[in-house]
């Protein structure tokens, strides 16, 4: 009896489990219903989507037919996101699929948050990776040093577990490079349904 109450509750348990870490995420990704297809994700959006499609380097299967590795996007940009609580200078969200990724129904979702200060966005990455890593069957840091090992960009990759089955977030950020404008701190996040 104990081992059936102990089994009933694991499901109970990861069933409730399951569906938070999807509300979560899909509060972060705007209100996109990401269980849907790569079509369908952007329907009822209130952001203005614009569609296109980019071609990739011709590829020769083993019969030397050329293939092209497309990909196709929807993209829009924002400045509000329910889990952000500093002022976002500037977002961009899309959701990309690549030709090969058509059959499997795969896709991913981009976000990419733009902040004017390097505090804004570091309490948000440590906030956001808390609460995504609450949802983590595994999680995996790393991180790319300049040659004074200041840190140039730290990347999280958190593996979830939802209704849906499993996906993959990855929460990075990084410091502006010499070129770019020097305000612009971004805070990135990447959805894969793979």
């Amino acid at each position: 009896m104990k081992s059936i109450s102990i089994a009933v509750f694991s499901f109970v348990h990861l069933a409730l489990f399951g569906q938070t870490s999807s509300e979560q995420l899909k509060k972060l990704f705007l209100n996109l219903d990401i269980k849907e297809t790569f079509h369908n994700v952007v329907k009822g959006s209130p952001l203005a989507f614009e569609y296109g499609v980019s071609r990739g380097v011709p590829l020769h299967d083993e019969n030397g037919k050329i293939l092209y590795n497309e990909k196709f996007s929807y993209f829009a940009n924002f400045d509000e996101n329910p889990l952000i609580e500093s002022k976002i200078k500037k977002g961009i969200i899309s959701v990309g699929q690549q030709s090969q990724e058509v059959q499997s129904g795969h896709f991913s979702v981009h976000e990419t948050v733009n902040f004017s200060s390097e505090e804004a966005m570091m309490k948000e990455y440590y906030k956001l990776t808390a609460l995504f890593e609450e949802f983590a069957y595994r999680v995996k840091t790393f991180m790319i040093l300049k040659e004074n090992d200041d840190i140039k960009l730290e990347d999280t990759e958190i593996f979830i577990k939802t209704e849906a089955g499993k996906v993959t977030l990855h929460i990075s950020y990084h410091f502006p490079e010499e070129w770019q404008e020097k305000e612009e701190y971004q805070l990135v996040f990447v959805y894969s349904n793979y």
